[in-house]
């Protein structure tokens, strides 16, 4: 258990005080917060006893209980001033005591914290906030509900709706950590359900992705079957080929080199005798031509002489004889020339005919060496050619066998693919498996944390409890009606005469009697229910409501009793001057207005 003990309240220009500080020690005991407006005549309202409350909460939240704007906090008559309040507070857990200082200000904006007289504020407002709520361990909601009771101020307990009550009473019962369980839940189950349908759209998309990679695998397969096959193929054919080849080539025979030179000298000899035979006929027939032109010449020679028959007209000489003897004489010089040319004809076309016959031969035997170098050359050219392609078909075989093993060796990277999906499949796998797991723990806790569960139970447990606290106060009160509670915090009223009936079938006193019983019963649960004990209880208008005397007496008897056993601080504030009356065991702290300033008086009257 951790008992927190405020010990003082210090507040500087804030609401209706001013730069005199208005300062509040909070002893054990009944305590009457009252004082006067004399800004208005005769009146108490308006004086600022509540501002206590306000302040108290602004040190510790940040904020009032009245919902204010933060510029209509600061002293509206000093509003460039410092705001400012300083709470004190002291924590007893497990025999240890800690001193905390919390100092909170407008103008600027500054919220300081001190644990043991050492600054422990955090790095921002905020953070000091949510530090400080950490250590006293209840929220604003708890503390305005169990701390401070504004009585004419705020709705009933029985007046609000079910939502509202019951956020109230998981307040005061601290279950607000069932609530919290199952908001966390919930959203752990959403949170959780989002990402096993993302993993679900996962499986399906590797689902398809490792479909896929199986047919580009299979198709991949195929096609390379389909080419190993014909790369086979190529290499039967070219197997084939070749043995035809070989075989053709064992069958041809090999080309004799030397005798291929021997032919090639042979055919060359007889080039060099046809070029003597031509040279030869050429001699010859040149010789004939000559000899045929020289006997041709002296033909025609012969032919223009001629014999003359007459005599000269001159001088009667006869010309005829002497002509005649050189016709003859030119004509036997002619017919010598023809004989000797056609002697020479007759010597050189013998050695023509002979040098044509030694042409032919030779030209004969140049045919027949020409088509033996022919046939050697045609054999050779077959050979070259075939052992060409042999040389051809070997370097396609040694490629195939390349092509071939790199076929089988090919990695096949579709198969790494389905390796990789196969193995993403089976991790997303494990983790939807996880994320189900988690959804059905989810789900249990759901249920546990849920008005079913174990909450229903703890409540049930609680609600005894609750049940017998408030019929104990609705005793005191000498109330007329009896209020329970059922697991699901809905209340059922029954009168005097146990028929049961509406809260507002009640008359206003009796209502308040109802409300009080409320309100002290909550106390009782939490200081019961809840790991933290706070010394501190305001009640706003307590005194000053709908209840009469005794009404009054029998509410004062419960909080004497609670000083009396719990050793708690309570203060009534009140603007009736008869209160003070009640004030037996603490001390009164008195108010005064005046100029729009509120100060606390030590002089003043008691009434």
């Amino acid at each position: 258990m951790q008992y927190v003990f405020f010990k003082s309240v210090k507040i500087t220009n804030f609401l209706s005080v001013g730069k005199r500080p208005v300062v509040i020690d909070f002893k054990p005991g009944l305590n009457i917060i009252t004082g006067k407006n004399y800004d208005k005549a005769d009146r108490a309202n308006g004086v600022g006893k509540s501002t206590m409350t306000d302040a108290i909460h602004f040190a510790l939240y940040g904020s009032t209980i009245r919902d204010l704007k933060k510029e209509n906090i600061v002293n509206n008559i000093y509003p460039e001033d410092i705001c400012e309040v300083e709470l004190e507070f002291t924590i007893e857990e497990n025999h240890k005591k800690t001193e905390y200082k919390i100092i909170r200000t407008l103008n600027p904006t500054k919220c300081y914290l001190y644990i043991n007289g050492e600054d422990k504020t955090r790095s921002g407002v905020p953070q000091t906030t949510e530090y400080i709520i950490d250590i006293i361990d209840t929220s604003p909601e708890v503390f305005q509900n169990s701390v401070v009771m504004t009585i004419n101020n705020t709705v009933p307990f029985m007046a609000q709706k079910k939502i509202e009550k019951r956020k109230f009473i998981e307040g005061i019962l601290d279950l607000e950590v069932f609530s919290n369980m199952l908001s966390i839940a919930r959203f752990d189950f959403n949170e959780t359900k989002r990402l096993l349908d993302i993993e679900h759209t996962k499986a399906d998309e590797t689902g398809r992705n490792l479909q896929d990679s199986v047919k580009q695998k299979e198709a991949y397969e195929e096609n390379k079957k389909k080419r190993l096959d014909v790369l086979a193929t190529r290499q039967r054919n070219n197997e084939q080929e070749l043995a035809i080849l070989n075989e053709k080539l064992s069958k041809l025979d090999a080309v004799d080199t030397v005798a291929e030179k021997q032919i090639q000298d042979k055919l060359s000899a007889l080039k060099t005798a046809e070029n003597v035979c031509d040279k030869k006929i050429a001699a010859v027939n040149k010789l004939i031509t000559e000899a045929e032109t020289h006997i041709k010449l002296n033909n025609d020679r012969i032919k223009k002489l001629k014999k003359v028959d007459s005599k000269c007209p001159h001088c009667g000489k006869d010309l005829a004889e002497a002509t005649n003897a050189q016709y003859e004489k030119d004509k036997a010089e002619c017919e010598t020339e023809i004989q000797k040319y056609t002697e020479v004809v007759g010597i050189q076309k013998p050695l023509l005919l002979e040098a044509q016959e030694q042409l032919d031969k030779v030209e004969k035997g140049i045919t027949t060496i020409q088509k033996k170098i022919n046939d050697f050359n045609i054999r050779k050219k077959e050979v070259e050619n075939i052992n060409n392609r042999v040389k051809q078909l070997n370097e396609w075989q040694a490629s195939l066998v390349v092509d071939i093993n790199h076929l089988h060796k090919d990695s096949n990277n579709f198969q790494d693919a389905i390796d990789t999906i196969t193995a993403r499949q089976e991790e997303i796998k494990n983790t939807i498996a996880k994320h189900q797991n988690k959804i059905d723990i989810i789900e249990s806790a759901k249920f546990i944390t849920s008005e079913e569960g174990v909450k229903s139970f703890i409540v049930k447990k609680i609600l005894e409890v609750l049940n017998l606290r408030l019929a104990y106060y609705l005793r005191k009160l000498e109330s007329n009606s009896m209020v329970k509670f059922n697991e699901f915090f809905e209340e059922t009223i029954t009168n005097e005469r146990g028929v049961e009936c509406s809260y507002f079938n009640f008359s206003g006193a009796e209502r308040k009697a109802i409300d009080l019983a409320m309100i002290f019963t909550f106390q009782d649960i939490r200081r019961a229910q809840a790991n933290v004990w706070l010394n501190l209880s305001i009640f706003d208008e307590l005194l000053d409501s709908s209840l009469d005397e005794k009404g009054i007496e029998l509410v004062l008897d419960i909080i004497r009793e609670r000083v009396e056993k719990y050793q708690e601080a309570i203060y009534i504030i009140s603007h009736r001057k008869e209160s003070m009356k009640y004030c037996t065991s603490g001390e009164i702290v008195y108010l005064e207005k005046k100029n729009g300033i509120t100060v606390r008086s030590t002089t003043f009257k008691n009434e």
